[in-house]
């Protein structure tokens, strides 16, 4: 529509934002130019959104290459595939959109049920001649199957992560009772888990009871790390790497990344949750997750 505007041009927290004034032309392409300069230092932590979803899932309208756009314009590093009971791999989709050095794509899943929660795993191997990518039916299986044929699924050791612990009726930590003290009150609670979902809803109660949740895990002595992600199923509503979570890693580029040695990290705790704010926690020598 002709007429004036004030454009604002982002790439997520790690970028200064630009502003654009723009006068839009009955006739022709009105071009639009704006350079973005980073301004947050994060050598030694890449950004991770390991909770979103794509045209795979049944509740997902978004293609992959409209995926793959929104991590970047983002500025997402790692996109983890997390559809329902599917496995994806972004990596050809990428590749073919030229942007293999800006963003990783880490193969992953959701199972998902209606009686026991849902939860997230990766790395995983990505069948493509297999029904669902090579993903078994979640529903019917508990938590102790669930997470063991998860971990079936992977080359390595996948990070299995209980996602929005406090969500009405698919919460993990709602279904089983999960108390003060970090404990079921509810039989068929499985504690073998890597990590929760603590930041990835805009529901500030449940964040509340999912972040207490943790504390008490900790507490208990339990090593659980702490996610922070989108689970964006749109573009717009609930864009992908708002929450994200940093997480340590011996390179800054997406293309050199280890899966593997990224589940291991955030296994290990050597991770941040983050709405915006980028923080690095050092006591001596020691650093998140010693």
């Amino acid at each position: 529509v002709p007429g004036h505007y004030r454009v604002f041009v982002t790439a997520g927290p790690e970028f200064e934002r630009a502003v654009v004034e723009l006068e839009v032309r009955p006739e022709g392409v009105t071009p639009l130019q704006a350079s973005l300069r980073r301004i947050v230092p994060t050598q030694g932590l890449i950004g991770a959104d390991m909770h979103q979803h794509a045209r795979p899932s049944s509740d997902s309208a978004v293609s992959l290459e409209d995926r793959v756009a929104s991590n970047l314009a983002e500025g997402v590093e790692v996109l983890v595939a997390t559809d329902h009971d599917v496995i994806t791999d972004y990596t050809k989709t990428i590749e073919a959109m030229g942007a293999q050095t800006k963003l990783r794509s880490v193969v992953g899943v959701e199972s998902t049920t209606h009686t026991v929660g849902h939860f997230n795993a990766f790395p995983l191997r990505h069948d493509a001649d297999a029904a669902r990518g090579g993903m078994f039916v979640s529903e019917g299986r508990s938590p102790t199957e669930i997470f063991a044929m998860l971990r079936t699924l992977g080359d390595g050791f996948p990070f299995v992560q209980a996602n929005h612990p406090r969500s009405d009726d698919t919460g993990y930590f709602n279904i089983y009772g999960l108390d003060e003290n970090g404990e079921p009150t509810i039989e068929g609670y499985a504690p073998n888990y890597d990590g929760i979902e603590v930041i990835g809803t805009e529901d500030d109660d449940e964040l509340k009871a999912a972040l207490q949740d943790w504390y008490n895990l900790l507490n208990a002595g339990r090593r659980i790390t702490g996610t922070s992600n989108s689970d964006s199923h749109t573009i717009s509503r609930r864009p992908v790497g708002w929450p994200r979570t940093y997480i340590c890693s011996d390179t800054d580029e997406p293309a050199q990344l280890n899966p593997q040695a990224m589940a291991e990290q955030l296994r290990a705790g050597c991770a941040t949750m983050s709405r915006g704010p980028i923080v690095r926690i050092r006591m001596g020598s020691w650093r998140m997750g010693d």
